[in-house]
């Protein structure tokens, strides 16, 4: 039989087990995704032959960012390079690695506002998503993180009156058809708010 000690040991006990429990819960549970203003990219093709693309995410008449080629010439390597590019103003922040790359996020990914996993928010940045190599000696070939990727996110962050604000853009990727396909964006309409990539 268990005395009055006990008893009382054992009740606060599993008080304590199941308060812990709750607050795992509580923790773990599923942040809504907060208020969002959309944009449809109209599936619109990024290629060196077509003009570059910019994309006005907050709609306050600015150019936050632009998807674009370049030529490239490497005589040290003998090759012309098409880079195919996205590129960021002084009021709009990529998250970039220490291999120059941007996170290819999935739907429902979360988009922090702090740093995170070996990303660090930088403005005025200049990223290659994928790379077509052309050479005199070799078959033409493509390099890149992002080569036939379909709808896939970039995050990043616009900056408004000195706060942040979270977004991303849905692309997919075509190297046969040598193209970036845009299709949509979104930002939240609240600064200093976690994104949800595709949300």
């Amino acid at each position: 039989m268990l005395q009055g000690t006990e008893i009382k040991t054992r009740t606060l006990f599993i008080a304590l087990v199941l308060f812990s429990f709750a607050s795992c819960k509580k923790d773990n549970a599923t942040i809504p995704a907060p208020e969002m203003i959309y944009t449809d990219l109209m599936d619109r093709a990024v290629k060196h032959n077509l003009p570059a693309i910019f994309i006005d995410l907050n709609r306050d008449g600015m150019k936050d960012i632009v998807f674009n080629t370049l030529a490239v010439g490497d005589p040290l390597n003998n090759l012309d390079k098409w880079q195919y590019r996205v590129d960021s103003d002084i009021e709009t922040k990529l998250p970039v690695n220490n291999h120059e790359q941007v996170p290819m996020m999935n739907k429902a990914q979360r988009i922090p506002v702090q740093d995170f996993e070996g990303y660090q928010w930088y403005e005025g940045t200049s990223i290659i998503l994928m790379q077509k190599n052309i050479s005199v000696e070799l078959p033409v070939f493509w390099t890149g993180q992002w080569l036939n990727v379909n709808k896939r996110y970039i995050p990043l962050q616009v900056k408004k009156e000195g706060k942040q604000y979270n977004g991303w853009i849905e692309i997919s990727t075509d190297i046969q058809q040598e193209k970036i396909i845009l299709h949509k964006a979104a930002i939240t309409k609240e600064p200093e708010k976690e994104a949800l990539a595709g949300h």
